[in-house]
């Protein structure tokens, strides 16, 4: 996270998530220096149709030309913006209701148990030894794999950054690591008894 006032410039590729998306806008005024530029981008089909309303949502006065199927966007930062601390707390990292977890907008399945998820929770046998959860998300298959005392250590990985920070709220054991990191790129340590995974794909 950027401090408050303290880039000249941002340019972002917006993600399609409407919540998630004027998150990362709003995230990105709040690190501009007044009279800073934010240059950013989405697909027309994932939400860069409504790319330039949501910014004059905020206040601003908007530049935007079209391309290649996508939206641009360019913005100067004024002194005042409407809506920011709203957007903030909206996109951030929160305790989900209904859910009983942490979580935050664009983690995999965010607001809910995934049906792959659930489908194998349920037919998880009790395992044992070292295992790891290749992308955790917030945690979900983690914390029925704890359930079983015969496990001795757990490592959660996952590329998203956000889903570490959740996982770390909502899995409190110490049997457990957590690793911010591709897994395709992290070397070996040491033999794994089991891996639980639910890709999102």
């Amino acid at each position: 996270d950027l401090a408050p006032g303290s880039v000249d410039e941002a340019m972002i590729y917006a993600p399609p998530g409407v919540v998630e998306r004027r998150y990362t806008l709003a995230m990105a005024l709040r690190a501009l220096k007044v009279g800073g530029r934010l240059d950013v981008m989405a697909h027309k089909s994932k939400g860069g149709s409504r790319l330039g309303k949501e910014l004059k949502d905020f206040g601003l006065e908007v530049g935007e030309t079209a391309k290649a199927h996508h939206r641009r966007c360019i913005v100067t930062r004024p002194e005042v913006i409407e809506g920011l601390d709203a957007a903030i707390a909206a996109g951030g990292l929160r305790q989900v209701e209904g859910l009983d977890a942490w979580s935050q907008p664009g983690v995999f399945a965010w607001d809910r148990v995934d049906p792959g998820t659930a489908l194998l929770a349920g037919v998880m046998p009790p395992l044992k030894g070292a295992g790891a959860d290749l992308g955790c998300g917030f945690g979900a298959l983690s914390l029925v794999a704890l359930r079983s005392p015969a496990v001795t250590s757990l490592r959660l990985i996952d590329i998203d950054r956000r889903a570490i920070a959740a996982a770390k709220k909502n899995v409190e054991d110490p049997r457990v690591s957590f690793e911010w990191a591709d897994v395709r790129t992290l070397p070996t340590e040491g033999d794994l008894n089991f891996i639980v995974s639910n890709p999102p794909f």
